[in-house]
């Protein structure tokens, strides 16, 4: 009766140190992982943590529509929308639609969104999801060149990335 008492109480300790609650710092590390959570996750807005400095150009102002989202207007032409999401099982919460493509200057969970019905509607759209934790972000770019509004979208999909990185970090 003592040897299960003690691994009872051995196995209470182990699985309280694991930081249950904490903020993970996983990222899908292979193109799979993250189609499997993108698509599988239902996603719900999130209020921004990676927001210190995300402008991808010097000089340029954001416009913040509410807690959950930032509109930047750029010199470049390009109009981007971020946006962040938390996994949740509310009412409004919706699957990630869509296939993750993988964008060869980068080695990170940043991948470029294909197939969704928004972006066969409007060919001049570019959306770029990242991860980091139990979060998603999303980088809606529009402008007219699409190596120009691939470009912006990646720069603030990649400083998103390093400010959620940070910011678990300080936590």
């Amino acid at each position: 009766m003592n040897c299960r008492w003690l691994s009872n109480i051995t196995g209470a300790l182990l699985l309280s140190g694991c930081g249950g609650s904490q903020p993970s710092a996983y990222a899908p590390s292979t193109q799979a992982e993250a189609q499997a959570a993108y698509s599988r996750t239902r996603w719900y807005f999130a209020r921004q943590l990676a927001f210190s400095k995300l402008v991808p150009e010097p000089g340029t102002a954001a416009r913040h529509d509410n807690d959950m989202r930032a509109v930047f207007q750029l010199a470049s032409g390009s109009r981007l929308i971020y946006t962040e999401f938390l996994p949740s099982s509310g009412i409004k919460a919706f699957h990630g639609l869509g296939r993750l493509e993988p964008i060869p200057e980068l080695a990170s969970p940043v991948y470029r969104l294909q197939g969704p019905p928004y972006t066969e509607e409007h060919p001049d759209v570019v959306i770029v999801v990242g991860f980091w934790g139990d979060r998603m972000f999303r980088v809606q770019a529009q402008g007219t060149n699409q190596q120009t509004v691939l470009r912006d979208a990646v720069s603030l999909a990649t400083n998103a990335l390093a400010s959620l990185r940070n910011h678990a970090l300080n936590r």
